[in-house]
Parts: structure tokens; C-alpha cells; sequence
């Protein structure tokens, strides 16, 4: 197995499984010759106490590894020094984690072993893009969509980039590119219809909103679904979305604040 065989990509652990049978079918030998006339039981019991123990061993020190998911990269990562995926992983979870710092140099680490690796290039980008460093993160998620052209994710990176620019129309095909790869991108549909508000295209952005909500119960989409079917003069599909929205997101102001306006827009007389 990659227990004892190196291997430099990411593995399951059931690769072990397998192997294991003959173990167990060596043990069962093992015990069922116990019993032969003439013959001493004591060297094979002996023998069967050894593996049993050995792997017992063997497990509860895996299991260790098991209790964490950063630990057990890292291992991974020793285990497997040339192989960027570990490293690439290590980097994800020491971002849910908060440790920036430690995420970034994972990724480079990444990189280091496999120059023009397209997710950590991406990750590295939208990390740094997060951090407001946009002159590192653009040639990052640049070289990424260069070596992963059907990668969603640094298309919808790089039009977030563009829309915090103010280049809307750059913003709008890099987001429409990446839901042409990974269709199932609700942000990427939530920003896309946002960007067309930006472009005064309400109808657009009304049809992304839609496709955001198909995906997800998405508190924002609904907002703006709200906010369009206001202005529409859709005063029920307006209090609908809204209503949604505080439903999905109880501690979303803004959602409130427009049902209020909205009953005020109610109570007003008709001309």
C-alpha cells in the first residue's frame, strides 16, 4: 500500500482494506493449525499475538493522526514532500482557521514543489485579494486561469478585483465566465446580478438573482429580488422575497428595514 510504497498523490485511506484480508486470512491459518495433533500450539498463538498487537499499534497511532485534519496533512506532506496537494489542503484549513500567515506560506510551499499549480495559485490570489493586496493577487489568478482555463474560481476572483476597480464591464464577463464553468456558483450568480444593477440592467440582474436563489437559500439574492420587485411596483413579490430573506437570515437590518418602507409604501393613498 502508500503506507509502505511512497506515493506522491493524494490517496484514500481504503487503499489499505484490501491487504488487510490476507492478514486476516494468515491469522485464521494461524489459529485454525493450533490444533493439529502432535504440534505445539504455543509458536503460531505467539505468532497471531504479535501481528494483532503490531497492528493494533499501528492503528491507535494512525487514529492520533485521524483527530485532526491538519495534522493529518502535515503527515501527508512529510510523507510525500513533492506533492503540492497536501500542502495545498494544509493552506485551506489554516484559512478556516484564521491563520493567514501560515495558509500563505503553505500555498507558496505548494507552488514551490509544483510550479503553476492552478488551485494553489488561485487560493494564494483570492487570499491576497482578501487582504487587499491586489497587485500580488492579480498576477496570481491571471496565471492561474492560464493553467486551468476551465477553473471557475479565478475567473470569479479576478472579476471581483475589476468590480472593486469600478470596472463593471470587466467585472461582468469574468463573472459570466465563471458560471460557464461551474454553473453551480451561487456568489458568482449573486455577484453577477449585482454587477448588472451596477450596468442599470434590472431584468438582467433579476435573472441571476433567480438562479443564485435556485441554488441556495441565499439571504442577499432575496433582498435584491425584494428591492427589484419594489421598484417594479410587485409590492407582493417584493414582501415575499423580503420575508424570505429575514426568514433564511433573522439578523439581516437591511431586509427589515425595506419591509418597513414597504408598509409605508402600503398605507400611502392611492392617487
Amino acid at each position: 500500500t502508500s503506507s509502505i510504497v511512497t506515493n506522491s498523490e493524494l490517496v484514500a485511506e481504503q487503499r489499505a482494506y484490501l491487504p488487510l484480508a490476507w492478514l486476516c486470512l494468515a491469522l485464521a491459518w494461524l489459529w485454525g493449525s493450533t490444533g493439529r495433533p502432535g504440534r505445539s500450539p504455543w509458536p503460531r498463538l505467539s505468532l497471531a499475538a504479535v501481528l494483532l498487537l503490531t497492528l493494533a499499534g499501528l492503528t491507535v497511532r494512525r487514529n492520533a493522526l485521524w483527530r485532526d485534519p491538519l495534522a493529518l496533512w502535515q503527515d501527508a506532506a512529510r510523507q510525500a514532500p513533492t506533492a503540492p496537494r497536501p500542502w495545498l489542503a494544509i493552506g485551506n484549513l489554516q484559512d478556516r482557521r484564521g491563520g493567514v500567515e501560515q495558509a500563505a506560506q503553505a500555498y507558496q510551499q505548494a507552488l514551490r514543489v509544483a510550479p503553476g499549480y492552478a488551485p494553489a495559485l488561485s487560493n494564494l490570489g483570492s487570499l491576497y485579494l482578501r487582504l487587499g493586496h491586489d497587485d500580488e493577487a492579480e498576477p496570481l489568478l491571471e496565471a492561474a486561469r492560464a493553467s486551468a482555463p476551465m477553473m471557475a474560481d479565478p475567473w470569479y476572483n479576478l472579476a471581483l478585483l475589476h468590480g472593486q476597480r469600478g470596472d463593471h464591464e470587466g467585472a461582468l464577463a469574468l463573472y459570466q465566465g465563471a458560471v460557464d464553468r461551474q454553473s453551480r456558483f451561487p456568489d458568482a450568480w449573486y455577484m453577477l446580478g449585482l454587477t448588472y444593477e451596477e450596468l442599470k440592467q434590472p431584468e438582467a440582474a433579476m435573472t441571476a438573482y433567480r438562479e443564485c436563489l435556485r441554488l441556495q437559500a441565499h439571504p442577499l439574492a432575496s433582498l435584491r429580488v425584494g428591492r427589484l420587485r419594489q421598484q417594479a411596483g410587485d409590492l407582493d413579490g417584493a414582501e415575499q422575497a423580503l420575508k424570505l430573506a429575514t426568514q433564511w437570515q433573522p439578523s439581516l437590518v437591511p431586509a427589515w428595514l425595506q419591509l418597513a418602507q414597504l408598509a409605508l409604501v402600503r398605507e400611502q393613498p392611492q392617487a
